[in-house]
């Protein structure tokens, strides 16, 4: 194994990851034990985003489906004699994309860290909770409607972190699919959040009038290094040669896990049965999918809403 962030040979330091392993909630936990001798334990969620919705194919006029909404982000550091030797860990699985035409992504599941694998949680069992992200509304007359954000959780939700240090962060909204213009691009935020949630989809209004799907912008100073890239662009969009509107892109994760990205939208078609809209990107872990494109034939078959990004959990002891 590659130790790019230096750590395998630190003594006395233990990194356990932990991603979505299904689509129901609080049926199927992963465990973590407390390693020999540490003394603190810190641990980070994220809950499942959102899927992408899935663009409309009208006579008139095609509308990109929405981005996906991110999921919450919650952090703790605990002294290691409050944390059990055994905690139970579920990461929320992230929203399928809408699949036909003008349907809704779903929404994510949220992520828990508890002392107990049950299936009716209380606060005071939990260490972590992180809210999953909104799915994308498909897209509809006007525009496809961005998924909503994680909502932030409060210590009132997981007390026991109140034996030490945390922080809580809502996740980000989606963008919003159009039609008469590329889908909404996407900022992500400067506020500690590490992800994104997912652009929206281009749409299409005319013979040789389609458009892009939304792009994620570069952060800002970062000037396209590698921990951090250059804007993430959106589907092509499709043209009267006829070619069909491009895919978005799939998020990923940027070095040492500095910030994951969502998928961005697809772009949308011209008005030709050979012109096929573009599917939304998956995204990242924890981040929206994108919005697929629309078109204005209502004989050309839509693309789906990309996946949103699974929840996961990071505990690290030393």
């Amino acid at each position: 194994m590659l130790d790019f962030n230096h750590i395998l040979s630190t003594p006395g330091y233990d990194i356990q990851q932990f991603y979505a392993a299904t689509g129901t909630t609080l049926v199927r936990w992963q465990t973590w034990r407390k390693p020999r001798g540490v003394n603190w334990v810190y641990m980070i969620g994220v809950g499942g985003a959102g899927g992408g919705g899935c663009g409309r194919n009208a006579a008139a006029t095609g509308c990109g489906g929405g981005g996906g909404g991110s999921g919450a982000q919650t952090t703790a550091m605990i002294p290691a004699q409050f944390v059990p030797d055994t905690l139970y860990v579920q990461a929320g699985f992230g929203g399928v994309g809408g699949a036909v035409a003008s349907a809704n992504g779903t929404a994510g599941i949220a992520t828990y860290v508890a002392i107990e694998p049950s299936t009716t949680l209380t606060a005071n069992m939990l260490f972590l909770v992180a809210n999953g992200g909104g799915g994308g509304g498909g897209g509809g007359g006007v525009s496809g409607l961005a998924g909503t954000a994680g909502t932030v959780s409060t210590i009132a939700n997981m007390c026991l972190a109140g034996r030490g240090v945390y922080n809580f962060l809502a996740g980000q909204a989606g963008s919003t699919g159009r039609i008469t213009a590329v889908g909404d691009s996407l900022t992500p935020q400067a506020n500690g959040l590490m992800v994104t949630g997912g652009t929206g989809g281009g749409g299409s209004n005319g013979v040789n009038a389609a458009f892009a799907g939304g792009a994620v912008s570069a952060i800002t100073g970062t000037l396209g290094t590698d921990f951090f890239p250059l804007p993430i662009s959106g589907g092509i969009a499709g043209t009267n040669a006829p070619s069909s509107g491009g895919a978005g892109r799939s998020g990923f994760v940027s070095r040492n896990l500095l910030f994951n990205f969502g998928g961005t939208g697809g772009g949308g078609a011209v008005q030709n049965a050979s012109s096929i809209p573009g599917a939304g990107g998956d995204g990242a872990p924890g981040c929206g999918g994108g919005g697929s494109g629309g078109s204005n034939i209502t004989s050309v078959t839509v693309r789906p809403g990309g996946y949103g990004g699974p929840g996961f959990v990071i505990i690290i002891s030393w």
